[in-house]
């Protein structure tokens, strides 16, 4: 759904802006058709011309055979910047998809929630109405009943806020995906994975090399470079053909002709090597910004991974306690039962926000491992895999 998003509408036309680029570099190698018609009135001091008028047609085709590594130059940095063009769509996709699953999973813990505050609201209110029932014939605590009313207050507010914000997530949703999300949400499967230490320093280093915007910088910087290097005064070698036409015979003049030239330019004012200073100062500044990306991404990483270990934990517990919270349902269920009561509500919206945990416990493990495969630049439905990141598992566990 997000692949289609209209927000990587504008990646999609800088990757043809790139394109073109590229199709615009590789012209310069192909032929060049031009064609020329001259109409002019003139005198002529020779006796013996009564012409005083001449049209003159001529077209001439050029074949460009060698310019010393100018062309190459521009094909090379097109080639560069349809990469880049290609890891920032890359970084704006993965962006949308960690948004989008962050999402997903909120959605369902709120509609967990929803479900829970709306029994406790429930509940808070029927507590107030029996003690005003009470207060009407004198026999209810003044204290107690306004506290009642003000617990009653406080839930209403809660329950409602809780549904502008279950609200406002399916809106987004639907504006990252175009798709409406009306429904409950399933259950996610909680996964079970194995634990394990991963090689840290091996990380980095994969982080460093495969991450998209690494990458983007990287190919960036190479096209800098190319349209450095195509800056310069390069001469070129051409061939040609040309054919010309004209109601006026003149000698010397060719009817046609086949040839080749050299043109060689020797000086331009500086324009050439103003162009190739302003393409190296780009290029340095990439540098830099590759340098810190490289020392950032050492930073981000171990903070990912650790992310990914605490969220594991947050997970663990999250499903220890929804095991109890069910077990200790059960048994309140059965003990009421058995005195006749009707009411579980307390238990029941217990093990509402025991399951909302579980749910965002879940969700914060899977965007964990999710941005950890935006950093590696893998697929990120690998992070999902249940021997995700084995390969960097360190060998003497």
């Amino acid at each position: 759904m997000l692949a289609s998003s209209p927000l990587l509408a504008r990646d999609v036309a800088s990757r043809d802006i790139a394109a073109a680029r590229l199709d615009q570099a590789l012209a310069a190698l192909k032929p060049r058709l031009t064609g020329r018609l001259d109409g002019k009135r003139f005198s002529s001091m020779r006796a013996v011309e009564t012409r005083n008028s001449d049209i003159l047609g001529s077209l001439e085709i050029v074949q460009p055979v060698y310019d010393f590594g100018r062309s190459r130059g521009g094909i090379d940095a097109a080639r560069a910047e349809i990469m880049a063009q290609a890891f920032d769509q890359q970084i704006t996709l993965s962006r949308l998809v960690l948004e989008g699953m962050a999402l997903y999973y909120e959605l369902h813990a709120s509609d967990l929630e929803v479900q829970a505050l709306q029994e406790e609201n429930t509940i808070a209110f029927f507590r107030a109405v029996r003690l005003e029932e009470k207060d009407v014939v004198g026999d209810a605590n003044p204290i107690e009943l306004m506290e009642a009313r003000a617990e009653s207050g406080t839930a209403r507010y809660v329950y409602s806020k809780a549904k502008s914000s279950n609200l406002g997530i399916r809106l987004r949703l639907e504006e990252l995906t175009g798709k409406s999300f009306t429904e409950t949400t399933l259950t996610p499967d909680v996964p079970e994975d194995e634990v394990f230490e991963v090689d840290l320093q091996k990380m980095v280093e994969l982080v460093q090399k495969a991450h998209p915007l690494a990458q983007s910088l990287r190919a960036k910087r190479d096209a800098m470079q190319a349209r450095a290097n195509a800056s310069g005064l390069f001469p070129k070698l051409e061939a040609y053909g040309r054919v010309n036409e004209s109601t006026r015979n003149l000698r010397g003049r060719d009817e046609w002709a086949l040839g080749a030239r050299l043109v060689v330019p020797f000086y331009d004012g500086g324009v050439k090597s103003s162009e190739e200073a302003q393409w190296l100062a780009k290029r340095r500044q990439l540098d830099a910004d590759i340098a810190a990306i490289n020392r950032s991404l050492v930073r981000q990483t171990h903070l990912a991974n650790l992310a990914r270990q605490d969220a594991r934990m947050r997970l663990t517990a999250a499903r220890f306690a929804y095991k109890a919270g069910r077990q200790r349902l059960l048994l309140e269920q059965l003990q009421r039962s058995q005195d006749r009561e009707a009411s579980v509500g307390g238990a029941t919206t217990r093990i509402g926000h025991i399951e909302t945990e579980l749910v965002r416990a879940l969700g914060a493990y899977r965007i964990a491992g999710l941005q950890l495969a935006v950093l590696l630049g893998r697929p990120l439905n690998q992070s999902f895999a249940i021997n995700f990141l084995e390969d960097l598992k360190i060998a003497d566990q």
